[in-house]
């Protein structure tokens, strides 16, 4: 039994040891100092969906029979597993699983998994789930419900658990918000720029950017930009840049005088994925500080944080 846990923890592992691998340092500062491409959020989601489809879709026959096992510990690592591997022929089991198992964390993973799969043969099921006893069973519905492009039947799960007291569901729902993209959706996400946690005002900010209503976002950037807390202004710098208009850039600029160090130098980076010109090291830089720097991936870094805050970190 305990075997049978390890085995796919360890597949999940595997996956997540090769996708860490694109961070590796290369074995000199010359071969570091070598322009790479600049990947786009949507490049890198791509690469991270390939290689666990790779890692773990020979699996899935494994993953299917597991998830009706006794253990509900096995249980949950299966249906994990057949999120990530992305293959519909999980479909079937998942949508079992959502609606009848006995353990609420383990339908939770179901509904996240069925998700991240895409197919719309869940919808139904999914549906039936936004009437779970569990209120995070329902939200973690309602946002795989907008991830299959269903607008109407998760907008009202999605607007009350906006008034959750977690911060981290909060944030989750935004997500969910923006995938629904309607004027309602939009409206909510808006409100929620009012939120009394500073993360999720952030939070909301860059989720307003990714659709593109810029004069919604930017007073909160512009404000948030100057908070005291670091990672906070390291989300502001990813809204900021996806603004990229002038006031943006200039904000950014201005990032680089930071009293942090981390704050300046993702200022500099976002800079230099829009193209700004940017003098990357200062004349007194030793060469093992251009080391350190050059190896810190930022889409290695941003693949990392996404296990903060029930995945959602908006500071990368």
């Amino acid at each position: 039994m305990v075997k049978r846990i390890l085995k796919i923890i360890l597949l999940i592992n595997v996956g997540s040891l090769s996708i860490t691998r694109m961070a590796e340092p290369q074995n000199s500062i010359q071969q570091l100092s070598k322009q790479e491409k600049i990947l786009t959020a949507e490049e890198i989601s791509q690469q991270l969906r390939e290689k666990y489809k790779e890692q773990l879709a020979p699996k899935v026959p494994e993953f299917i029979k597991e998830i009706d096992n006794v253990d509900r510990n096995v249980r949950l690592m299966a249906a994990i597993c057949l999120g990530k591997s992305f293959s519909k022929e999980g479909v079937g089991v998942l949508t079992k699983h959502v609606l009848n198992d006995p353990d609420k964390e383990v339908r939770i993973e179901c509904a996240k998994s069925l998700g991240y799969i895409g197919s719309k043969n869940a919808i139904p099921a999914l549906t039936d789930a936004l009437n779970d006893s569990e209120e995070v069973v329902r939200i973690k519905s309602a946002i795989s419900l907008s991830l299959l492009g269903e607008k109407e039947r998760c907008i009202e799960i999605l607007s009350i658990a906006l008034n959750n007291e977690n911060r981290n569901i909060r944030m989750d729902v935004l997500h969910g918000l923006k995938n629904v993209r309607n004027d309602i959706a939009v409206s909510l996400i808006e409100n929620s720029l009012r939120d009394s946690d500073e993360y999720v005002r952030v939070d909301a900010a860059i989720q307003l950017t990714e659709l593109k209503e810029y004069s919604l976002s930017l007073p909160t950037l512009r404000e948030l930009i100057k908070h005291e807390d670091k990672y906070i202004r390291l989300a502001a710098l990813r809204g900021l840049s996806n603004i990229s208009n002038d006031e943006a850039i200039i904000l950014i600029k201005n990032a680089m005088n930071d009293k942090d160090k981390q704050v300046r130098e993702r200022a500099k980076y976002m800079l230099k994925v829009l193209g700004e010109s940017v003098d990357q090291f200062n004349s007194n830089t030793t060469s093992m500080e251009k080391l350190a720097l050059y190896t810190y991936n930022p889409n290695a870094a941003a693949n990392y944080a996404d296990t903060w805050w029930n995945g959602r970190n908006p500071a990368y």
